[in-house]
This record gives structure tokens, C-alpha cells and sequence, in this order.
């Protein structure tokens, strides 16, 4: 008897695909993942840069099986499947919650809005592994570890360093465990305070000076952002889209700092194109939360010791309520649209943009096309009939239907009556 061909990779992580749904919940449902043996074949449906990515427009997770065998993750199915099926059930999840978080985003990166989509990709990733890890149970610190020691793409930059820091931080991981002997020596500074308000661009100049100050004065302290960002994951856990503005601006002057800061996270990088081919609705207007200072999580009350948890609104108001000020309503200018649709994954030349762009505007104000009302009659429809037999009501005969039916009626075969 021949001996047993050994599963194919692709066949143990397609075989993991139930498990990975599980992670989520029981009932959790998506088509099967494209697992795809060459790195050629992966950049056929998109996939480039990265070992794995998501398409929300279809729900399709993507895997390049030869970068997994590059990083030697091969051992992770469950946990990398997991991951990607968390950003099409936890976050983003839709492509309009995709595209609103990057609009949440761009405010508190000014000058460096191009890096939106990266900043929202890590966040992301941060809210799907730690739940992951506590909720579901699996190996997220261990795969991390693995994709730290196989992922040797450029340089690392302090905001690699800050990223796997903030894992050591929420999973309880020794000191070094993910970012080894890279962390700086800790100097202590202040905060930012406001940055990113729609009332004028005052605020955003605050936040670039404060990256641009901190930067200069080489005082990036990594560990205390690292604990901010921590907290800031645990507390907007259930109402992600409250933080994409927060994290942005706790990462600005990294990315300020250094031009090729996600260089090495490139890796990572598994919704950076999510919204290919879709249709967000709903961009022409602004969010009211865009109109709304976006604190530096070292000065939110709500990420106190202290504070309630994301779920238990305590003293700090119910979680992501809204407190913007007046301008709800707003509208986006067309080129600002098209900004964002393609900082969101879509592929658009000016033109696209403004044809979609007034489309959306206009459609509200679509007159439907004019029609004749119709003609209803207002004589009862009759009922059915049901054979009259020898000893029913004479009365009740319906002649008419029992002459069609034969033009000589005979009882109880060829007369009917009305139900």
C-alpha cells in the first residue's frame, strides 16, 4: 500500500479556515480564503508588500504562502486566518467604516496624511490580536515573535520599536520580548494637547511644532507612548472608530521624525488596499466627530488608572458620544473626496472622483420618474367555488358558473356555488 501524501500547506491552512471562524464565534460565516502558493500569483489579485490582505467589496482574504514560508509562520494558520477574518467582522469591517476612520484620521496628520491608511492598518491590527489573544485564547504573542524574527526589511524605526512595544505592554510580555534591546533610553516629555480640530488649522500647526520640538530634542519617550497607546486599545475596544483619531496623533511625530518609519511594517500591512473596487456611501459629508478636538490620549481623562473600561460610561459620558460643535453637516469639496477614496484603497483619476462625487451629492434631490396612477375596480373580486350538491340551498347555486360548465345542469355534477 502507497504511504500517505502529506498535506500541502495550502491544504493545513484551508483546513484551519473552520477554526480561524470559530475564534469569532460560531456563527461567524465567509467564503474561503485565495491561498496562493507564489508571491507571482498573489500580486495577480492585489496582493503585493504584504503576506496577507483583506478585500472588503467581495469579503475575500488573500494569503501569499510563499512570504509565509519566507517568515516562517507556517505553524499560524489559525491565528493569521483569524486576524484577517477580524477585519471583515471587528474593524474595520465595512468599506464605509474604513473610509470613516481614515477621515477621523486626517486631521491629526498634517503634512503626512499619505501614512493614513498605515496608522489605521496598525491600529486595527492592535484591536483584533489583543482581543484575540484574551478573548479567543491563541497564539498571537508567539506569531508576533515569529514575524519579528523572519521580518528583516529595512531598518528598524522607533515607530516599529513603539508598535511591537505596545503587545509587550497589553499581553504582560517581558520588557524586550517583541522589540528586543531597540528601546531608547527613557526622556520623559510633554504631550500634545490638541490637535487636529475642523475649526481652523491652528491645531494642526500645535501638533506639527510639538513633533517637530520633540523630535529636535531627541525626547521621544517610547515607553510612556507605548503605555498610552495600550490603554488607549483596552478602553475603545467595543467603539474602535472613537480612537483612529487618538492613535494618530500619539504617532505623528514619529512619522514626522522619520520619513521611512513604516518601512519595516510594510509587512503588516493587510488593509492598506481594503476598499479596491467599492463604493463608500456617505463620504460627500463630514462626520460630526470630525469637528472635534482630537486630544493627545496623555491628556484624556478617559485613559486615567482610574477611568471605566469602554462599555461602562462612569463619569466620563456614554462611550463615542458625540461632542461636536457647531458646522454638522458639512461638505466635503470634491477634491477632498477623491483624497480620501483613494487614501481608502480605490483606484481614481480626478474625473472618477468628481463623476462619483456629485453623483452622491445628487442623489438625495432624484425626482422619481412620473406614472399614471392605476385604475383599481371597486367590485368585489369574487371567491372561489366549491360544488353544489343535492341538498344544499337551492339558493345558493351559482347559475352562471354552472351553465359554463355544461349548458344542461345536472345537480350535484355540474352545478357549483360561490365559497
Amino acid at each position: 500500500m502507497a504511504p500517505e501524501r502529506p498535506a500541502t500547506l495550502a491544504e493545513r491552512w484551508s483546513a484551519a479556515f473552520p477554526d480561524a471562524l470559530a475564534a469569532w464565534s460560531p456563527y461567524t460565516r465567509l467564503k474561503a480564503p485565495l491561498l496562493l502558493d507564489t508571491s507571482k500569483a498573489a500580486a495577480a489579485e492585489g496582493l503585493t508588500g504584504s503576506f496577507a490582505m483583506i478585500r472588503l467589496v467581495d469579503q475575500t482574504v488573500v494569503i501569499d504562502l510563499q512570504q509565509v514560508r519566507e517568515l516562517g509562520i507556517q505553524d499560524y494558520a489559525v491565528e493569521v486566518l483569524a486576524h484577517e477574518i477580524g477585519h471583515h467582522v471587528y474593524a474595520p469591517a465595512s468599506i464605509t467604516d474604513h473610509t470613516r476612520s481614515l477621515a477621523r484620521m486626517l486631521p491629526a496628520l498634517p503634512t503626512v496624511t499619505q501614512h493614513a491608511p498605515m496608522i489605521a492598518n496598525l491600529y486595527t491590527d492592535l484591536l483584533i490580536n489583543d482581543r484575540l489573544m484574551r478573548s479567543a485564547g491563541l497564539r498571537m504573542p508567539e506569531l508576533m515573535q515569529a514575524v519579528v524574527a523572519g521580518n528583516q526589511r529595512g531598518k528598524p524605526s522607533k515607530l516599529w520599536i513603539l508598535y511591537l512595544r505596545i503587545y509587550e505592554l497589553l499581553w504582560g510580555m517581558e520588557r524586550g520580548s517583541l522589540c528586543g534591546k531597540a528601546l531608547p533610553p527613557r526622556e520623559p516629555r510633554q504631550p500634545a494637547i490638541v490637535a487636529g480640530s475642523r475649526s481652523g488649522q491652528a491645531s494642526a500647526r500645535i501638533a506639527q511644532d510639538d513633533a517637530a520640538d520633540a523630535s529636535s530634542s531627541n525626547a521621544l519617550d517610547i515607553e510612556v507612548d507605548a503605555r498610552l497607546a495600550s490603554r488607549l486599545v483596552r478602553h475603545h475596544a467595543r467603539h474602535w472608530l472613537a480612537g483612529v483619531g487618538r492613535f494618530a496623533v500619539l504617532v505623528l511625530p514619529y512619522l514626522i521624525e522619520d520619513a521611512k518609519a513604516g518601512e519595516r511594517l510594510q509587512t503588516l500591512m493587510d488593509t492598506k488596499d481594503a476598499g479596491r473596487g467599492g463604493q463608500p456611501e456617505g463620504m460627500t459629508d463630514m462626520d460630526p466627530e470630525e469637528f472635534e478636538d482630537i486630544r493627545h490620549p496623555g491628556a484624556d481623562d478617559a485613559l486615567a488608572d482610574d477611568a471605566p473600561v469602554d462599555g461602562d460610561p462612569g463619569k466620563t459620558g456614554k462611550p463615542g458620544q458625540s461632542k461636536a460643535k457647531s458646522g454638522t453637516g458639512q461638505a466635503r469639496d470634491p477634491f477632498q473626496y477623491g483624497e480620501l477614496l483613494r487614501l481608502a484603497g480605490l483606484t481614481l483619476d480626478a474625473q472618477d472622483a468628481a463623476i462619483r462625487y456629485y453623483g452622491e451629492r445628487a442623489r438625495p434631490y432624484l425626482v422619481p420618474f412620473p406614472s399614471l396612477p392605476a385604475q383599481h375596480s371597486e367590485d368585489p373580486l369574487p371567491e372561489g367555488l366549491d360544488p353544489w350538491e343535492a341538498g344544499d340551498p337551492i339558493d345558493q347555486i351559482d347559475w352562471r358558473e354552472s351553465l359554463v360548465l355544461s349548458p344542461v345542469p345536472i345537480p350535484g355534477l355540474t352545478t357549483v356555488q360561490r365559497r
